[in-house]
């Protein structure tokens, strides 16, 4: 008896420890709270909490969960604020705390712990935080700003100059304001907040708080301002300490002349601040450091900055130790209680602008003028960093240009046409002497490859000069490569001309304009999902949307606005953006709070639309911009757009339990297409409209012909194409329409022979005059580095890679896997980083058979679409489907259909 029990005791011993072993093969990462890794700042009531899982084991995933939230690390489980309890659950992605209110300016840690697919428990994982932001009513800090004009002397010498007839400029430069303040020993944190439109810099004991530039984003500041939220606490000592704050005018006290009038933007005034410090000690109390009339200002050195034209800055002006406690103040003013701009403070919760990339020149030419021309090799958006010594009163002049003339010279002739009488893009930089001096521009930044640099005499010693890229900072989470050089080379240009043209809010070019252009934002939104995690970020701009929005429900073009772009400039095909980008965010992220946000906003713009368009078709608003050749009718393309709207709004309807909304705005959509079909279609050539290009696609993209004419479409659209000898004859819609169309046609391979020709034009043309970005036109002749011709990408993950959102399931929780046969590619590899984890899709043909390595995340699943008619050709790690236990749902059109589970895989097939 005592030997059977021991021998119970020793298998119980075996069977628990192999059950911590299955345990542990769970290892639990990536913890987010509203997407983001230990955000500060947060507004929401009930933050999103996610989470990913790795594990070996084929088919793992999660059948339920348990959080805990507590207000210390060692007290989440000992005393939390939140415990979920054991959720019979597989949602890892956006769980919602539902614990106690949460506390303004709390820091909350938490963890979580899963159950896999056989029951067992996972440890938990390792601790995160979110901390919430402060309440409006307790950020109780002054707005202030500088001095209007720090010296009247100076001021009234060149009024009186002007007078006699010079025309020399008078500078007012961007002041350095300073507060200096004591604190105890012991400090447990400190957070600071600070409101500051255009931008700012904060400095603390001498040390610049973060990498952040441009900051904060721009927005409507009429309707909504935005701040920034730090953790300073490793900045601050006991004794005496300094806060100083770099100003510089942003989008909020534009001074240049150019054709939207953000000169005379309602809210232009000199920059301001609102900041607020607050610490507490070790034995819980608190001190706060507020702006207000005891704060002191400065003239600094930045002489002049304006986002289109440049930045001067005069080394010999700059003050020692401005935002040290040490500084010495005599010089100092104090600064002015401002009433501030009159827009509602919020949190800023998208990534930050930053330095993405450090570039050396590729080569450089000395001009017979003596002027010296620097070739980054990529067009980009930010400036120069240089490290220079000279003589003191040296001026250097940067002129930045996407092209050169034929002496090699910056050539701006492209993209300084919308400003009137100034300079453009041109940086200068004066020296103070005595040794290596280093600078950049803080508040601005130009589109550019080439950078021209000469001095007002004597040419400085430039000890070197590099280019730095700046962009919104968001995460890459896509990668696409291929065997083909040109598809490759244009993936990077796109990437590229997405991260330019993403500088706090999307814009059009980085160069010309720097404006919010919906119509290009809306075109490159699935391309820029595909690659980046810029969710928050287009929820900021869908903030600054509603801001815009009118009554009647129409928005203008450019976003944000001083009030241009109502009656000009805008329209279906650009407006929608106010519903393609909330629904395709939506089918990125699975996060449904994108649409409850916007779906006023949404269905306001239909029904716009609708009262515009009183026979149901929507002719009006910008078309199929800058065509190749053939002009398709407005009506076809916006009408196209209006009835996305309302199939889209009926959609969102469903999702979000408004039944009415959804019943009512299908009807819609169903007498949309009838009157778009009874308008265009002609029975006698089966085309719709003139039958261009992008009249068809139009139609086949949208869903707009009726199921039994769709083949006979397609190959008129094929047909279309092959007249154009494989090239394509469209504007940015049809751009973005085509590729996909012929896709679903079966014609990939025609698709991407028409983006990689090499002759005009195409994606291919443009690589062989040398772009490295996506251009404004075909020709090449405007912008060297716009973005709505940006979807290519977008395909490249769809139609090569394979990789594809289920349309009835969001966020990659199950996505297909459907590559497309191709004649120009041998091989092709991409990779997704979801919210579950990383999905990979990577084939080559070899040996004539066909090998792919696919994997899907833990708790994904996949649908396949194996390129081959036959199940028996078909080996998985090189044995049968059967024996791998992988089901086959179907077969059809050259495809085996497989269902995979959560793993990796290596499939290899012959031909069919």
């Amino acid at each position: 008896m005592k030997k059977l029990q021991s021998t119970i005791c020793v298998l119980i011993a075996f069977l628990s420890a192999c059950s911590i072993v299955q345990a542990q093969d769970i290892r639990l990462y990536d913890l987010r709270c509203n997407s983001a890794t230990n955000p500060v700042g947060v507004e929401d009531a009930h933050p999103a909490l996610s989470w990913k899982i790795a594990s070996t084991a084929r088919g793992e995933k999660q059948t339920a969960y348990q959080i805990v939230v507590g207000l210390t690390e060692s007290d989440i489980e000992r005393a939390p604020v939140w415990n979920s309890g054991k959720v019979m659950s597989e949602q890892s992605v956006l769980v919602p705390y539902d614990g106690r209110a949460l506390e303004n300016g709390k820091r909350y840690f938490w963890k979580v712990k899963i159950w896999d697919r056989n029951g067992k428990e996972s440890p938990y994982s390792t601790a995160q935080f979110w901390e919430m932001t402060v309440s409006l009513e307790h950020f109780t800090a002054a707005w202030i700003s500088a001095p209007a004009v720090f010296d009247f002397q100076k001021l009234n010498r060149h009024r009186y100059a002007m007078i006699k007839g010079e025309t020399h400029d008078f500078l007012e430069p961007m002041p350095l304001l300073r507060k200096k303040f004591d604190l105890r020993q012991n400090i447990a944190k400190a957070t600071v907040y600070v409101a500051a439109p255009g931008f700012f810099e904060l400095f603390i004991n001498g040390k610049k708080v973060s990498d952040d530039i441009l900051n904060p984003a721009f927005t409507n500041y009429d309707k909504t301002v935005l701040f920034s939220t730090y953790d300073v606490t490793s900045f601050l000592k006991g004794g005496a300490n300094a806060l100083g704050v770099m100003l510089g005018n942003g989008w909020y006290n534009s001074t240049s002349k150019e054709v939207w009038g953000f000169d005379k933007a309602p809210w232009r005034n000199l920059p301001a601040l609102k900041l607020q410090l607050e610490i507490t000690y070790d034995n819980g109390e608190k001190q706060m450091i507020s702006t207000d009339t005891q704060w002191l200002a400065i003239a600094g050195p930045t002489l002049f900055t304006a986002l289109r034209q440049g930045e001067y800055y005069d080394a010999r002006l700059e003050v020692p130790r401005w935002s040290e406690a040490e500084a010495d103040e005599k010089n100092w003013q104090p600064v002015r209680r401002v009433a501030g701009p009159i827009g509602t403070l919020r949190s800023q919760k998208q990534p930050p602008v930053q330095v993405t990339q450090v570039l050396d020149a590729v080569k450089s030419q000395r001009l017979a003028n003596g002027h010296i021309v620097y070739d980054f090799g990529q067009n980009m958006a930010g400036f120069v960093s240089l490290n220079v010594s000279g003589k003191a009163g040296s001026r250097l002049q940067f002129k930045y240009a996407e092209r050169v003339d034929a002496n090699g010279a910056a050539d701006q002739s492209n993209i300084n046409n919308l400003l009137a009488d100034s300079l453009f893009q041109i940086d200068r930089y004066t020296l103070k002497g005595g040794g290596d001096e280093r600078w950049s521009p803080r508040f601005v930044y130009h589109g550019f490859r080439y950078v021209e640099v000469w001095a007002d005499g004597e040419l400085p010693q430039l000890k070197s000069i590099q280019a730095k890229a700046i962009s919104t900072a968001f995460e890459s989470v896509g990668d696409f490569t291929c065997s083909s050089e040109t598809v490759s080379k244009i993936q990077q240009a796109t990437r590229w001309s997405y991260r330019n043209n993403f500088v706090g809010f999307p814009t059009d070019c980085p160069q010309r304009e720097k404006n919010g252009w919906t119509g290009d934002a809306q075109l490159a939104c699935e391309g820029g999902l595909s690659n980046f995690d810029a969710a928050t970020a287009y929820q900021k701009w869908l903030g600054d949307i509603r801001d815009e929005q009118q009554s009647d429900g129409s928005l203008p073009g450019i976003i944000p606005t001083p009030g241009w772009g109502y009656y000009w400039g805008n329209g279906p095909a650009w407006d929608i953006a106010c519903i393609v980008i909330p629904w395709a965010t939506y089918r990125y992220t699975g996060d449904r709070r994108i649409l409850q946000d916007n779906f006023a906003t949404m269905k306001k713009y239909v029904d716009y639309m609708h009262m515009r368009s009183p026979d149901l078709i929507a002719d009006f608003g910008l078309g199929d911009w800058i065509p190749v050749e053939t002009e398709t009718p407005v009506g076809v393309t916006s009408t196209g757009y209006f009835y996305y709207g309302a199939s889209t709004i009926a959609k969102a309807a469903g999702l979000l339990g408004n039944t009415a909304d959804q019943q009512a705005y299908q009807a819609l959509a169903a007498k949309i297409k009838e009157a778009f079909h009874k308008k265009y279609y002609n029975p006698k050539t089966q085309t719709y409209a003139n039958g261009s290009q992008t009249a068809l696609s139009t139609a086949l993209f949208h869903g707009l012909v009726p199921d039994n004419l769709v083949n006979a479409v397609r190959k008129k659209l094929v047909q279309a194409v092959h007249a154009r000898n494989d090239h394509i004859d469209t504007g940015i819609l049809g751009a973005r329409y085509m590729p996909h169309a012929l896709t679903d046609a079966g014609e990939a391979n025609l698709a991407l022979n028409v983006i990689t020709q090499t002759t005009y034009p195409s994606w291919g043309y443009w690589l062989a005059k040398g772009a490295t970005t996506q251009w404004e036109d075909w020709k090449g002749e405007w912008s060297l580095d716009h973005i709505m011709f940006g979807d290519m990408s977008s395909w490249f993950y769809k139609a090569l890679t394979g990789i594809r959102l289920d349309s009835n399931v969001p966020g990659f929780k199950h996505f297909i896997i459907k590559p497309e046969h191709t004649e120009i590619l041998q091989w092709a590899k991409g990779k997704y980083e979801s919210a579950y984890g990383s999905i990979s899709s990577e084939w080559k043909n070899e040996n004539g058979r066909f090998v792919h390595d696919i994997e899907v995340p833990v708790n994904t699943t996949a649908t396949y679409y194996a390129p081959t008619g036959k199940a028996t050709n078909i080996k998985e790690s090189g044995n049968t489907l059967a024996s791998q236990g992988i089901r086959i749902t179907g077969t059809g059109q050259g495809r085996v259909v497989l269902e995979l589970e959560a793993g990796k895989y290596h499939f290899e097939m012959a031909g069919n």
